[in-house]
């Protein structure tokens, strides 16, 4: 059981902290001690320097380090705590902002003081963090910056397609054209050249090589939306359900009822990875045109009367199950792939049940 709680604030440069326990009196929480420190390894030893001084003599094995995902620069702070043994619990931040409720006003030492109170008083529920694999870890380097490298071939892209449109020649517009086609060719080498790298570590590990190939044989889900997956389920070990992985792309239904008056599908917009959504949702389009049994499972539910959005959605979810599937069973996709699941259940039940009886 953890004795200390140290919630930390992190912003780029600075990491403000606040160490607090819980009273044994009425399970109130004690604020001990609370200090700002740079964001970086000399920072780090002197935030745990501070902590040590506060938690007046308690084992470092009950103290509890909580900080909200912040991308990179919680990263770093998450790496050096963990390699110096001690337990750290990243949480969303949007967790920990709804359990604060209403709030006027907004600073730093606030914020840490919250998080403190917030592992404080949720501490039996904490993940632990554990640093990436190395290979999956230089394979997400490699697609985040891959998505950059698109992103700037779409606006280079436009550029050009703007000048082009004018029909100038010459000139500063014939200029910018051909300098921004110069541009368009170059990203292009350098997003096949992360293609390449990308699917050498792919292949580098056997069962991220395994997972990829069981995903990618379903028709619509190519490199970009298999490695996708793999990086934010880290290799589909952080997600035990399919409904939960749904979830966490934003294609789970969920509903807002109340009374006899509302009734409404929930917004779970800023609940979702919109990057992996959007992802989805492309391969969910190719799969409804391209995929027979997709297909017809699409035009199932327009003929039902389901709007085209929802239909969609719906799609989007039964890709995810489908891979999420494949990877728990070990095999490639076929047609008549969830029969065959159904079908092997049912065998393993009746294999069960007669060797209980013998």
């Amino acid at each position: 059981m953890k004795k200390i709680f140290i919630g930390i604030d992190v912003s780029k440069e600075t990491l403000d902290v606040s160490v607090v326990t819980r009273s044994e009196e009425d399970n109130s929480t004690v604020v001990l001690s609370y200090g700002k420190y740079n964001n970086g390894a000399m920072g780090f030893r002197r935030m745990v320097c501070g902590v040590k001084e506060a938690a007046r003599g308690v084992d470092a094995s009950q103290w509890l380090f909580c900080g909200e995902t912040t991308g990179d620069c919680d990263i770093r702070m998450c790496e050096w705590l963990y390699a110096h043994g001690f337990d750290v619990w990243r949480e969303r931040a949007r967790q920990v902002k709804d359990s604060i409720g209403s709030r006027r006003g907004k600073d730093d030492r606030a914020d840490s003081l919250a998080i403190a109170d917030y592992a404080a008083r949720n501490f039996d529920k904490a993940v632990l963090y554990e640093p990436l694999d190395p290979v999956l870890k230089d394979i997400k380097d490699l697609f985040l910056y891959r998505r950059t490298l698109v992103d700037e071939r779409k606006a280079a892209a436009v550029r050009a397609r703007e000048k082009k449109a004018l029909g100038l020649g010459g000139g500063a517009s014939g200029f910018i054209y051909r300098d921004a086609m110069k541009g368009v060719r170059s990203l292009d080498r350098r997003i096949k050249e992360c293609d390449r790298r990308i699917m050498e570590l792919v292949r580098s590990d056997a069962e991220i090589e395994r997972n990829y190939r069981h995903v990618t044989s379903i028709k619509g889900i190519a490199m970009v939306n298999a490695v996708a997956m793999i990086v934010y389920t880290r290799n589909f070990t952080c997600f035990k359900t399919a409904n939960k992985l749904a979830t966490y792309y934003g294609v789970a239904p969920f509903r807002v009822r109340s009374g006899t008056s509302i009734d409404r599908r929930s917004d779970v917009r800023s609940y979702s990875n919109l990057m992996l959504k959007s992802y989805i949702s492309e391969a969910a389009t190719v799969a409804a045109v391209h995929e027979p049994r997709i297909r017809d499972y699409y035009l199932r539910l327009i003929d039902g009367g389901k709007p085209r959005a929802v239909a969609m959605n719906n799609v989007k979810n039964k890709l995810i199950r489908i891979a999420f599937s494949l990877v728990m069973h070990d095999c490639d996709y076929e047609q008549n792939h969830e029969e065959a699941r159904t079908f092997e259940r049912r065998t393993d039940k009746k294999r069960c049940l007669s060797l209980s009886l013998t």
